[in-house]
């Protein structure tokens, strides 16, 4: 199994995983990408799932989660990303979730305090202890 946990940087590693580093993968291994959606090449993905180079894919987060996420889908066809459609129609290999893990009650309340903290601090003080330099 291969685990992607790394930051993305737009245009700095966008595709990082796609069909060669699929390739240097032990045949059968199962990647799963809980990082962002753009550092996986998921044609390469659909590619190597075809031809079974790759066991499986999991997936929380999507390239175009923004055209996905809090719409209503009467059917898969309705999804407008072929890729994402055909990872989700054609392979019981693969398990694609919505990206959640920051949805809870304290999270939530932590993203709520911190904020009001930061622009407090920022409208008294000039700086924050969290600003990004």
């Amino acid at each position: 199994m291969v685990s992607i946990h790394v930051p993305y940087f737009p245009g700095v590693n966008d595709m990082m995983i796609g069909a060669t580093e699929i390739g240097r993968m032990k045949p059968g291994a199962i990647l799963v990408n809980t990082a962002r959606g753009p550092l996986v090449d998921t044609a390469a993905v659909t590619a190597a799932l075809d031809d079974g180079s790759l066991g499986g894919y999991a997936t929380d987060v999507i390239t175009h989660g923004r055209n996905i996420s809090g719409r209503q889908f009467d059917s898969l066809d309705d999804l407008g990303d072929q890729d994402l459609l055909d990872l989700m129609k054609h392979y019981p290999n693969v398990l694609v979730t919505p990206h959640m893990g920051y949805f809870t009650e304290p999270a939530t309340e932590d993203m709520i305090r911190i904020s009001f903290d930061n622009f407090h601090d920022a409208i008294t003080t000039g700086a924050t202890k969290n600003q990004v330099k």
